[in-house]
């Protein structure tokens, strides 16, 4: 089938802070959007752009391409390309605290971003595979003041290139009357700097992110759901997560019984170290 759409949007906010610690900042944001899509037979193309003013930073238009192509009704391949930005928060510009100092000259964020999917789904298997490179401009990150100051300095790091890949498939199956789905999923990354420094949490993204989901229906209302994870960063370290969950559905409740790191592996996200191996009881009423 051919024919197209155009759709548009205009947002209008006012945002105000006042803190101790932050000041007293506000901001007025003006976003407005639009984009035509055009569909003929199994392709489709979808430009737009989206024009956005941050009453104290800057005015920012950023144009976008989308292409999908159907190969067939469970196949399709996709592609999107464009521009997005980050204004710095006031965490990034005004924080002062006993492990990172913020930056107000800092300048906003920008990146060039590019990407290609495949997708297939049937009723019991689906798989999704794509790569993207994403380059970015003044990328904000919490940098080393010196080495023997243990603050963290709010920076625009230059220039990044930051190239990866995910591939995530799950399938269904059936063992005598007990339904199973298991999934698995791959992530990679690799950030090329064009000078070094020491950044608290760009650069020591994961690197590699091995994921393993078993879940079982023993019958309508007991179900298990067992999980592996395998992670590595990008500045070495790595650490694996175990975590099983046993529930018990019976009309609008549910009951689970979770236990998470069961083999107390000592890991951080976002430099938070986890807690150890430890149980968890939950109970969900739907309505």
């Amino acid at each position: 089938a051919n024919g197209n759409r155009t759709g548009f949007g205009a947002e209008l906010s006012t945002v105000a802070i006042q803190s101790n610690n932050l000041g007293q900042h506000s901001r007025t944001i003006a976003h407005l959007f639009f984009e035509h899509r055009i569909t003929l037979n199994s392709l489709s193309l979808t430009p737009g752009f989206a024009l956005s003013h941050f009453s104290d930073v800057d005015t920012f238009f950023y144009p976008g391409l989308d292409i999908g192509y159907a190969i067939n009704n469970a196949s399709k391949l996709t592609f999107n390309t464009g521009y997005t930005y980050r204004v710095p928060t006031y965490t990034d510009l005004y924080y002062n605290g006993p492990q990172a100092i913020g930056n107000a000259d800092l300048k906003p964020e920008k990146a060039l971003s590019h990407e290609l999917a495949y997708r297939h789904a049937s009723s019991n298997w689906s798989i999704e595979a794509a790569v993207f490179q994403r380059n970015s401009e003044n990328l904000i990150d919490y940098v080393e003041v010196t080495p023997a100051d243990p603050k963290w300095l709010a920076s625009n790091v230059q220039e990044v290139s930051t190239f990866g890949g995910e591939l995530i498939s799950s399938f269904s199956f059936a063992i005598g009357k007990q339904k199973q789905q298991l999934t698995l999923s791959y992530a990679y990354v690799e950030d090329d700097y064009t000078k070094t420094v020491v950044s608290r949490y760009a650069l020591n993204a994961l690197k590699h992110n091995v994921n393993v989901q078993w879940t079982k229906n023993f019958s309508p209302r007991w179900s298990s759901t067992t999980s592996y994870r395998h992670a590595s960063r990008a500045l070495g370290g790595n650490y694996q997560v175990v975590n099983a969950q046993l529930a018990y559905t019976t009309g609008d409740w549910s009951i689970q019984l979770q236990g998470r790191n069961l083999f107390n592996a000592e890991y951080a996200e976002n430099l938070i170290p986890m807690p150890k191996g430890h149980g968890v009881i939950s109970l969900q009423h739907s309505f």
